[in-house]
């Protein structure tokens, strides 16, 4: 046999056509169809769609939105056992599932399990499973149904002639004929109605259900409970009402149902169970009662409950536990009393229980456990008495629990262990946390010689003494944090020697020596957040196998005696401590994990991970590592696969000694260094960084980033650094500061502004190292550059001079300089460039000689610079120069800057330049500043007839100088564009004024006072309040706020005959108010003088309708509804007439903001 799955994205919608002829006919068994449960498009399947399968036995249909199934969708699958149909159409309320009459019939007839749950179902068809007579498993669940008589089992015909028969026998004599029966004979089993929206549990709605054994009728909406509601279902074992909102279960509820196994009833409203509710139910095994409000008073409520197993009364209102309450549960075996308000529990209570062994008592008002109170519980195992009030247990509580093994009496009042542990010589856990127990006696807990488990955690435990604790050899773990101790004594824990678990965490332990050196079994220890100064791995036993010492005050991890390759320790916690280095010996061989982080680290010895052959993940998060050695971080040859590193949150210096940490996931190859998991997070200070650039990303930095400072340096193969002028020698001039990388590819000296020795260089320094490749001479005072000031500088490739007063250049002044990239001759004194200052720099891509006192360029100056890229000449004294030429001599210039100098207004000039600018608008970067002096006027949007003359001597015209009637024309247009602008806005915005008025004044903008007040004298109410009778307490407070406004208001629900003078009551009022919920559309909408009043607010009408006797607006003024739930309207969008009515009217959204005022304004 086959089992096919496909996912799809629809069935036949609009988007794709589906054929199901491709599915193999032969061997396929199973089928299951998953549509995308993120399309909102409806599915659908055609009429003979699976005909081919006649072998299949299991069909499933998941996420299609499916909005019907016709006859003959399943046609010639006569071997279906198992039907699925989940079209969630929960989350599309518009689409619900509708199954005609005939689309199961005969084609599925040997259908045994039918599931249709999830598909937003209301009701389905009469007599639509009357044919599937093998249908045992039926799930309607998470429906919309709100009577079981909406599974269609029922004959409505048949129903109504039998109740017209009923009412006339007084008249007509009765046909000796016997009546049809009402239903249609189902075979079914099981019926899940979980989570719908059933009110009532009635007989007639499972008269058809004679079979049932299982009925889950959980998460809906039940109040009511008819006393023979069951009365069919003689065969029932399980019946699930949890999750209603049952507040009475009538006394003959349960009476046919005598095979009743199950019954849950959890999660209701029920305070009282009549006497003889459960007395027909001597089968009962399982009965759950919990989230009630039941206080048992009634003692024999349980009689005759022989058969119960668990019996659950948790969280309920109980205060007492009456004696004859459980007197004939002699086999019950799991009790639930927990979370009631118990204070007692009478003598003899639970005598009869001789087969309990669950009992929770927890989280009630025990003050004191009397020495009856578990008399004949001989085979209790688990007792719960945590979350009471318990100051003391009598010390022979448990003479009769010989049987127990665990106890729970945490979260109580316990100042001391109670001496009553002694004959509990089974007992192995045993829990006494968060009480206030201040010392251990030996004495209590000498018996329990099986303890397992024994938690004291949360207590007021100061110390703990040698003879505090009997030998326990079997106990595996001792809970003792957050429990105030300072002092653990010599041998104190000795006695424990099969101890593998101890918590001593959130103590005040000062040191663990002589603490658990001779617990040979101790694989895990706590000792975190204590106030641990020192620490050495010779105080641990060896076959520990996980550490946990964060949140100490530990400065070292010692290792005196060098025991890392006889220790098991896998797992290691040591953060927020404030150890300093660590290396070799402070971790084990054997670590897996080492938490480190948060520390005071400033120091990784080299080699600290290369025995660490099973090291998985190392943190080192939060330290104070400012550099770190590559060989740090090496790994063991025999690792096997690379481990995670963390070392973000680190101060990290990026010198050239650390450019190999931004590229350490590249040299993991071979298999020496670890995997570093957050290189995002690690920021680093840069050695040298000009301006705010300081501190960068460690991913974002660059290699020439990383630079370490230097004075001096002579390389290996340099033998001349003892003499004088020895190139190959780096010596960082006086004054200046001097970086390099490791490679030595980028050396940066820094002179500016003095260099910070105070005094500002008048000289260019006369020892800048032959390979200096960025020169920093900016904020200086250096007059004149001389020539060959640079020479032998052939490496350079920034140069900065900026503001640093350079007066003139000399042609040879920057000879040399090949290789030079960037140069900076902004802000200083230049008055002009001759045209072969810049010839030598043939390489040159940017240069910035902005904001000098330039008046003239040769037309050679920049004819050399072919590389040129970007140029920067404003802010100078340029009033001519042919900027055309630029763009022949460098072709690669994209950057060009022209504002701010007094470029001539004459028309020999502007023409040429305009026209180049225009043409070039791409490259220049202020263009639309480029202007002419003294007109101030751009250059950019001058015209031909700027210019009326071909005369050298014409000067451009002002565009903006015709007559002056121009622009009092322009302040007029201005003046009449703001009246309009403004009256537009006043017209969108007039709800929001009227609004804004109304909240802030109490003015009513554009109000038709007239017609209210003539309409007053005739309608008496100022509003008729339509809505859900649901809606009583939504409505109360609105409508006391209302009537202390002194408003005539008339309720729907409040009229004699509300159905007959619903209209009559409309015409007497001037505004028709609508509270719209979702219980109005379910209860009011569906009624048909409701739908009709509402309907001719927005219909023409006469004078003497509702909405009629005025125009359109005036019947809009007229409603207003009022939406306390906005979401109602997404889902209502299939109901015309309810959108038109939210069209026709005023809405007032409850949550929105000035809704109040909102709703004022809307009245009269």
């Amino acid at each position: 046999d086959v089992a096919l799955h496909c996912r799809l994205r629809t069935i036949n919608s609009q988007f794709d056509q589906t054929n199901f002829s491709v599915v193999p006919r032969e061997h396929t068994a199973s089928l299951t169809i998953e549509c995308s449960d993120s399309l909102l498009y409806q599915s659908f399947l055609h009429a003979h769609s699976f005909s081919h399968l006649h072998h299949l036995r299991q069909l499933a249909i998941d996420y299609c939105k499916l909005g019907q199934l016709v006859r003959g969708v399943f046609h010639g699958l006569r071997d279906l056992r198992s039907l699925a149909i989940r079209s969630h159409n929960d989350v599309w309320p518009a689409m619900n599932l509708d199954l005609s009459r005939d689309s199961l019939a005969h084609d599925v007839a040997q259908l045994e399990r039918l599931d249709l749950s999830r598909n937003n179902i209301q009701s389905f068809r009469r007599q639509l499973f009357c044919d599937l007579t093998s249908l045992q498993f039926l799930n309607v669940s998470h429906n919309r149904l709100a009577h079981l008589n909406d599974l269609g089992l029922n004959f409505e015909a048949a129903a109504s002639i039998e109740t017209e028969t009923s009412t006339t026998t007084t008249t007509t004599t009765t046909s000796s004929t016997p009546t049809p029966p009402a239903y249609c004979p189902t075979p079914l089993t099981t019926l899940d109605a979980s989570y719908n929206q059933l009110a009532a549990l009635t007989g007639r709605g499972v008269a058809a259900l004679r079979h049932l054994r299982i009925l889950k009728l959980d998460h809906n909406k039940i109040q009511q409970l008819d006393d023979e509601a069951l009365g069919p279902l003689e065969q029932l074992e399980q019946l699930d009402l949890s999750v209603n909102q049952v507040e009475r279960l009538p006394e003959t509820f349960l009476t046919s149902t005598a095979a009743l196994k199950e019954l849950n009833l959890s999660n209701n409203t029920l305070s009282v169970l009549p006497a003889g509710a459960l007395a027909s139910q001597r089968h009962l095994e399982v009965l759950q009662l919990a989230w009630n409000r039941l206080t048992l008073a009634n003692g024999s409520l349980f009689d005759n409950l022989v058969r119960l197993v668990v019996l659950d009364l948790s969280h309920n209102q109980i205060g007492r536990i009456r004696r004859p309450l459980f007197k004939d549960l002699y086999s019950l075996q799991v009790l639930k009393l927990d979370s009631n308000a118990i204070e007692a529990v009478e003598s003899g209570s639970f005598a009869s229980l001789s087969n309990l062994h669950t009992l929770d008592l927890s989280d009630n008002k025990l003050a004191f456990i009397e020495s009856h109170y578990f008399n004949g519980l001989l085979v209790l195992n688990q007792l719960r008495l945590n979350g009471n009030s318990l100051v003391g247990l009598d010390a022979e509580t448990f003479r009769n629990c010989s049987n127990l093994e665990e106890l729970h009496l945490h979260e109580n009042r316990l100042e001391r262990l109670p001496s009553s542990f002694k004959t509990l010589t089974l007992l192995k856990t045993l829990d006494l946390s968060h009480n206030r127990i201040r010392f251990i006696n030996a004495t209590s807990l000498r018996g329990l010689k099986n303890l397992h488990h024994l938690r004291l955690s949360g207590n007021q435990i100061k110390t703990i003494r040698a003879a505090s604790l009997p030998p326990l050899g079997l106990l595996k773990s001792l809970d003792l944090s957050h429990s105030s101790l300072q002092t653990l004594e010599r041998g104190a824990l000795d006695g424990l020697t099969g101890l593998e678990t101890l918590f001593l965490n959130g103590n005040n332990l000062s040191s663990l020596e002589h603490v658990v050196q001779n617990l040979p079994h101790l694989t895990r220890l706590n000792v975190s957040d204590n106030d641990l100064r020192w620490f050495d791995y010779a105080l641990l036993p060896t076959g520990l196998q996980w550490l946990d010492l964060h949140k100490n005050q530990i400065e070292e991890l010692g290792n005196y005696l060098r025991l890392e390759s006889h220790l098991k320790l896998e797992t290691l916690d040591a953060s927020y401590n404030r150890i300093a280095s660590i290396g070799a010996s402070s971790l084990p061989h054997g670590l897996r994990v080492a938490t480190l982080s948060d520390n005071q680290i400033s120091v990784v010895e080299p080699n600290t991970f290369a025995d660490k052959a099973n090291l998985s993940r190392v943190d080192l998060y939060g330290n104070q590592l400012v550099t770190l050695n590559l060989n740090a971080l090496r790994l063991s040859p025999d690792v096997q696969v690379l481990p995670e590193f963390y070392l973000g949150g680190n101060p990290f210096q990026c010198d050239c000694d650390m450019e190999w940490l931004q590229r350490i996931n590249a040299l993991n190859n071979a298999g020496q260094y670890p995997r570093a998991m957050d290189l995002d997070s690690i920021y680093c200070r840069l050695s040298y960084g000009r301006g705010s650039r300081s501190v960068t990303p460690l991913v974002e930095a660059t290699s020439s980033d990383f630079l370490c400072p230097y004075r001096a340096h002579c390389f290996a193969l340099c033998h001349c650094c003892d003499f004088d002028a020895c190139d190959c020698e780096m010596t960082c001039p006086t004054n200046c500061s001097c970086y390099h990388d490791q490679s030595w590819s980028t050396n940066v000296v820094d002179c500016s502004g003095g260099g910070g020795g105070g005094d500002l260089l008048t000289d260019i320094p006369s020892r800048i190292p032959m390979d200096a490749t960025d020169v920093y001479l900016d904020g200086n005072n250096l007059s004149q550059l001389t020539n060959h000031a640079f020479i032998g500088k052939k490496n350079l490739r920034t140069l900065l001079l900026n503001n640093s007063a350079v007066v003139s250049l000399h042609n040879h002044t920057f000879s040399g300089l090949k290789r030079l990239l960037v140069l900076h001759l902004d802000r200083n004194q230049l008055t002009e460039l001759s045209g072969y200052e810049f010839e030598p720099l043939e390489n040159l891509r940017e240069l910035y000689v902005q904001n000098n006192r330039i008046a003239f360029i040769h037309a050679k100056t920049f004819s050399h610079l072919r590389s040129l890229q970007v140029l920067d000449v404003s802010g100078n004294q340029l009033a001519r120069y042919d900027a055309a030429q630029l763009l022949t001599a460098n072709p690669y210039l994209r950057s060009l800057w022209l504002a701010d100098n007094p470029w001539s207004c004459q028309c020999d000039f502007v023409r040429p330049l305009r026209d180049w600018l225009q043409s070039t608008r791409a490259s220049i970067d202020d263009q639309e500043s480029v202007t002419c002096s003294p007109l101030g006027l751009q250059i950019l949007v001058a015209t031909n007839e700027s210019c009326p003359t071909s005369d050298s001597s014409s000067v451009l015209l002002s565009p903006y100088h015709p007559a002056d009637w121009w622009l009092l024309m322009a302040a007029t247009f201005s003046l009449a564009l703001v009246v309009l602008s403004a009256g537009i806005c006043l017209c969108c915005c007039r709800r929001q004024l009227r609004l804004l008025l109304f909240s802030q004044c109490g003015v009513r903008m554009c109000y038709q006072q007239q017609q209210d007040e003539e309409s007053a004298e005739s309608k008496p109410f100022d509003a008729l309040v339509v809505y859900s009778a649901k809606d009583d307490v939504l409505l109360k407070d609105t409508l006391v706020r209302l009537e202390r406004k002194t408003y005539q208001l008339c309720l729907q629900h409040r009229i004699a005959d509300h159905d007959q003078d619903l209209t009559a009551a409309a015409l007497a009022s001037r505004r028709l108010l609508i509270l719209l919920t979702k219980s109005f559309v379910e209860t009011e909408w569906g009624k048909a003088n409701v739908r009709s009043l509402l309907r001719s607010t927005w219909q023409p009408a006469s004078a003497g309708a509702v909405g009629g006797g005025g125009s359109g607006r005036s019947r809009r003024d007229r409603v207003i509804i009022l939406l306390p739930e906005p979401q109602i309207v997404r889902e209502i969008d299939a109901d015309l007439d309810l959108h038109l009515l939210l069209k026709h009217s005023q809405v007032v959204e409850w949550n929105r903001r000035f809704c109040w005022s909102r709703l004022l304004l809307a009245l009269p």
